[in-house]
């Protein structure tokens, strides 16, 4: 009997041994600081003065949980997206006045400048009404397309144009932010779904998103398609439709969550998908 446990162990060891790799060799890898707009905690008009911020482009607002929301880098690894809210602006027609709110900016992240010699470059500062019609507001988790003339914040959509978005030729005349509509209806002027923590997949056309009912939360794929002149829904302005819509589910599940009779009643094993944060 001990002579079996012996062998035994040698056998686990051999085993553990064959099928358990070394562990890598360190890598080396640096941290690096951002740059960031100088941030103020009042939202007083004027307060971001030149005291502060001597190039008068923006200050944002500090305080505890304020609203800030990095996203991914521009396809050349020199840019990061980011959502900020500025505030202290000067009131208009000074020109400081468009730095003003929440705005979407550029930052370098290889050390360098852009022209006006900030770290910085506002994306959505400035761009003329025409340029951005029906903008929703929900502005959260900005991704930059893979193509870097484009980026995703929220349910909007940044295009600049075909020009590069760190580039000096995408300036604000030349931008559009144009808003996403999922048509839900055959109503001719009805609303439009409301998705939510939408990801881009590789391919700039195809996105995956999320979308809450009495049912629980389900999660969507479809492709982006440019509207120029919609016809129906409710937003009748240039917009990108979510069109080839799928729904990711099991048919004919029980969903956490559904009424039987007059109960509500709890399913602790769903087949469901929930919520995807990306592909």
């Amino acid at each position: 009997m001990f002579f079996y446990i012996a062998n035994l162990t040698a056998l686990v060891a051999i085993v553990a041994a064959s099928t358990i790799p070394e562990p890598p060799v360190p890598e080396f890898f640096e941290i690096t600081q951002l740059t960031l707009p100088p941030a103020i905690n009042t939202t007083a008009t004027g307060a971001c003065t030149a005291s502060i911020n001597p190039r008068r482009t923006g200050c944002i607002y500090y305080q505890e949980n304020y609203d800030f929301q990095s996203g991914d880098f521009t396809p050349d690894g020199k840019h990061v997206v980011v959502s900020v809210n500025f505030t202290g602006a000067p009131a208009s027609p000074d020109p400081a006045s468009i730095y003003s709110g929440a705005q979407v900016i550029l930052i370098s992240a290889d050390g360098t400048n852009f022209p006006n010699g900030d770290a910085w470059k506002c994306m959505s500062c400035a761009v003329p009404a025409e340029n951005k019609q029906s903008l929703d507001p929900v502005i959260d988790y900005p991704h930059v397309f893979r193509g870097g003339t484009k980026i995703l914040w929220g349910h909007n959509i940044l295009d600049c144009n075909g020009e590069l978005l760190a580039g000096p030729s995408c300036t604000p005349n030349r931008t559009n932010i144009y808003p996403i509509f999922w048509p839900v209806s055959t109503n001719a002027t009805a609303a439009g779904g409301s998705p939510r923590e939408m990801r881009l997949h590789p391919d700039d056309v195809h996105i995956l998103w999320s979308s809450l009912s009495s049912n629980g939360q389900s999660t969507y794929t479809g492709k982006l398609q440019f509207n120029a002149e919609p016809t129906n829904g409710s937003l009748r302005v240039p917009r990108y439709d979510l069109v080839n819509v799928n729904i990711l589910a099991r048919a004919n599940s029980t969903p956490a969550i559904y009424a039987e009779g007059d109960e509500l009643k709890i399913n602790p094993n769903p087949l469901s998908l929930g919520e995807l944060r990306g592909w």
